[in-house]
This record gives C-alpha cells, sequence and structure tokens, in this order.
C-alpha cells in the first residue's frame, strides 16, 4: 500500500510541474502580444483623413485603427464602404491599433496597395 501511496504522490506532483511549466510557458509568449502584428480584413466603415483613422469592423466590433506617419497622407484615397485588407499592430487597449499596410480586396483607388513605405 504505501507503494501505491507514493505513486499517486509522484503522479500529482508532477502534473502539478506540468501545470506550472506549461502556465510559465503562456504568461512569456502572451508578454509580446501588445505590439504584435495582426491582420484585419473588413469593409471600411468611414475616413478621417485630417486625423489619419479608418473605421473598420474586427471580431464583430467596429475599432478605429490609426494611420502609420508613413500612411496618414495616402488614408483619403481609401473608398468608404470597400473590402481592405490591412496590416496592424497592436498597441494595447488604450490606444488604436497602428495601420502599418494595406491592400484594397475591392474598389478603385489611387492607392489600392500601401506597402509600409508607398502606393501602388
Amino acid at each position: 500500500m504505501n507503494s501505491s501511496k507514493s505513486l499517486r504522490r509522484i503522479g500529482a506532483g508532477l502534473i502539478v510541474t506540468l501545470l506550472v511549466i506549461f502556465g510559465m510557458t503562456d504568461l512569456a509568449l502572451s508578454k509580446g502580444k501588445g505590439k504584435k502584428e495582426q491582420g484585419i480584413y473588413s469593409a471600411i466603415i468611414q475616413v478621417e483623413p485630417k486625423k489619419g483613422y479608418i473605421l473598420v469592423t474586427k471580431d464583430a466590433n467596429v475599432v478605429w485603427v490609426e494611420a502609420s506617419k508613413a500612411a496618414k497622407p495616402h488614408v483619403r484615397k481609401l473608398p468608404v464602404g470597400e473590402m481592405i485588407d490591412i496590416v496592424v499592430q497592436m498597441r494595447g487597449k488604450k490606444r488604436a491599433p497602428l495601420m502599418t499596410q494595406w491592400k484594397l480586396a475591392s474598389g478603385e483607388s489611387k492607392c489600392s496597395h500601401f506597402d509600409g513605405k508607398r502606393c501602388r
């Protein structure tokens, strides 16, 4: 009977150890999520060229996305109502995602593809 109690304790200790390791790994991986790049595919709901923002949907929410310094002059060329595929940097809950690149999936524009530096 002592051997079965020992085996149970070892098994329980192993499970606790694995949970701690997986928890620490998840914590380490989630620390950098605030500045990771993500893709958003959405219709353009509204464009605010003077402020450098566009309004899109993300995960069933309406979200303002701020254009990067290089992208801001070209935001006015984006057509409202058309589909766009954008790359954003997530900057936490208090700041709007930063749009660094885009490609229009539909519609006409003088800037249908912005690669982070220039329009095509």
